[in-house]
């Protein structure tokens, strides 16, 4: 149990942590400095935790209900596997797009260019979970 949860923690962090660097990158690359480049960092890293554990939730919730059961403990214990699929699903996709969103919110875009952008994402997000879910046999 206890291997589950740090093992989860530990992938969090580290898909928050690849996903912030190449936002850190792509902002060198375009000519910001150091320091701008670090906040970028900073700001997709939480971004990606915060949608990592919004999507465990989620996952949680909606994998309950599919099954009409309670969520059970949040350790993944006596859960069928559908459930923790429908958590892995969501948790995954909570990440990148909490990692994505959070480096959009330091370009400061235009409010419609944010808007398309992340209907775009949430769009494509949808799309990616649709066929998560027929691939698993969970539809």
């Amino acid at each position: 149990m206890i291997k589950s949860v740090v093992t989860i923690i530990l992938i969090s962090i580290l898909l928050s942590g690849i996903i912030g660097l190449l936002w850190s990158i792509l902002c060198l690359v375009c000519g910001y400095d150091l320091a701008s480049s670090t906040k970028m960092f900073y700001l997709s890293f939480i971004s990606g935790l915060v949608g990592g554990i919004t999507g465990f939730i989620i996952g949680s919730l909606v994998g309950a209900i599919r099954w009409q059961k309670t969520p059970g403990t949040l350790f993944l214990i006596n859960q069928p596997l559908v459930v923790v699929s429908w958590i892995l699903i969501f948790w995954l996709v909570g990440i990148i797009v909490g990692a994505f969103i959070g480096g959009l919110i330091f370009f400061n875009l235009k409010f419609e260019i944010f808007l398309y952008l992340l209907f775009g994402i949430v769009f494509i997000t949808g799309i990616a979970i649709i066929i998560a879910s027929y691939l698993l046999g969970l539809i």
